[in-house]
């Protein structure tokens, strides 16, 4: 499949301040068109989820009957059925018995957090070692660092004096409110009951 070409932008020139409060105004039009449209996208996912998780739940729950169905029967019947092979293949598929992956779990009346306590307090070392921690960058710290301790860490700090356009809402709205009113007084003066002035030719 050919890889999409990237479109080429046509940006306009922005000469004064003027224009560029214009443009402002224009970005903030379009944002709010954005925002309307992943709102409204939001609400048709959040729709399609639940109509979707609707329909599964009965499905769902055949699956979970006739699977729990299969499981009593092979238990009822392992010492016939598999006691020389551990699965059967039937015309629609396999039953059997397998044996799951070891997994740890604590013993009756001790909690996880309970056994996380006794591996960090432990002076066995193999105990000790099945704590797992999460190492990873301190940035916030490599920032109060002098440029030479940033150098011996293999950093450095970059700062940009990057340029930013913020929108105002309050803007945009009165804006908007201002031609709605123009717009109005404008209807108004159409509909007056004097006569229309006489024009000389």
């Amino acid at each position: 499949m050919a890889k999409r070409a990237k479109p080429v932008l046509n940006i306009p020139t922005v000469h004064n301040l003027n224009e560029a409060d214009a443009m402002l105004a224009r970005v903030k039009a379009r944002e709010r068109e954005l925002a309307l449209l992943e709102l409204g996208m939001k609400e048709d996912i959040d729709a399609l989820k639940l109509k979707c998780a609707e329909q599964a739940e009965p499905i769902l729950e055949d699956l979970e009957i006739m699977r729990q169905a299969l499981t009593r029967f092979g238990e009822a019947n392992k010492a016939e059925l598999f006691s020389k092979k551990r699965s059967i293949t039937l015309n629609f598929g396999v039953i059997g018995f397998r044996l799951t992956p070891p997994t740890p779990k604590p013993l009756k009346k001790i909690t996880w957090e309970q056994v996380l306590g006794i591996l960090k307090n432990s002076e066995d070392p193999e105990l000790a070692a099945c704590v797992r921690t999460k190492q990873e960058v301190d940035k916030m710290a490599l920032r109060e660092l002098s440029p030479e301790k940033l150098a011996q860490a293999g950093c450095r700090l970059e700062q940009v004096d990057e340029f930013f356009c913020d929108t105002r809402d309050e803007a945009l709205a009165a804006a908007e409110g201002g031609r709605n009113d123009h717009k109005h007084q404008r209807t108004c003066q159409g509909h007056t009951d004097r006569p229309p002035q006489a024009r000389h030719v």
